[in-house]
């Protein structure tokens, strides 16, 4: 097969190519393109020269698993992208998709893996000033610590919502990014099972925990759901408030 392999290691690479690559991995993964690696779109765009093609596309099929796609849509994407960049046999391809998707990989890759060091856009990556702004950020567990909220959240609501936090970090997502998630990554991240995570999730919205809910198609099978951060923490009294009227609801419901 002949493919055109542009060597992504090739320094110099301007901003409005970087922008350009993340735009189009974007287009054909789907994704916002604030979740969009520059390393890894670059690669998407331009190829990676060998031996790291194998690498190249465990990275990407990794990625694009904890992003929410599922095995069968990763194969398709991957397929199309060696045809057209990488050159690989069908069965190399199909191999590293499969190993992406083993248990024992339980997050996005390491910004630390050579392959990516390849493409690495340096201080200039948003994903990497990411990291900074979740320290920053007027929502962490660490806030609501400090501000006395453990106490009135019971305990699953607690870990659930620690859990999502930990999601959203490890997908590359800034705090006032949409988070995309599945009750089973949030069951392995946290250990709540996803029987139980329906009900929590409305109640931390009713709360101020989370806003913008949206579940999921069969959310037990790995559909996958959708919310928001909050721009800031709830106070004590508005969760004592709210769980109040959730009750004084309930009774009513109750006598009906």
């Amino acid at each position: 097969m002949d493919v055109y392999i542009e060597d992504a290691r090739a320094p110099g690479l301007g901003l409005d190519e970087t922008l350009d690559a993340i735009s189009q991995a974007s287009r054909n993964w789907q994704l916002e393109g604030s979740q969009v690696p520059p390393c890894l779109a670059i690669q998407w765009r331009n190829g990676t020269a060998s031996p790291g093609r194998h690498e190249a596309v465990f990275n990407v099929a990794l990625f694009l698993r904890h992003a929410g796609k599922d095995q069968a849509e990763v194969q398709a994407l991957v397929y199309e992208w060696n045809t057209r960049a990488l050159g690989l046999e069908a069965s190399e391809v199909t191999r590293s998709v499969r190993n992406a998707f083993k248990p024992q990989y339980c997050k996005p890759p390491s910004c630390r893996h050579i392959v990516l060091k390849s493409t690495c856009v340096g201080e200039h990556c948003y994903r990497h000033k990411a990291g900074v702004l979740w320290k920053s950020a007027p929502v962490t567990p660490n806030g609501a610590m400090a501000a006395g909220l453990l106490r009135v959240l019971t305990p699953r609501e607690w870990k659930a919502w620690c859990a999502l936090f930990e999601l959203a970090k490890r997908k590359g997502l800034r705090p006032d990014s949409t988070i995309n998630f599945c009750y089973r990554e949030v069951e392995r991240i946290g250990g709540l099972p996803h029987q139980h995570q329906g009900r929590i999730w409305r109640r931390l919205e009713a709360l101020g925990f989370i806003t913008s809910f949206m579940p999921g198609p069969s959310t037990s099978r790995g559909g996958h759901s959708t919310c928001r951060l909050p721009r800031q923490l709830p106070s004590i009294e508005e969760v004592e408030a709210q769980r109040a009227l959730a009750h004084k609801q309930k009774e009513g419901t109750e006598d009906h």
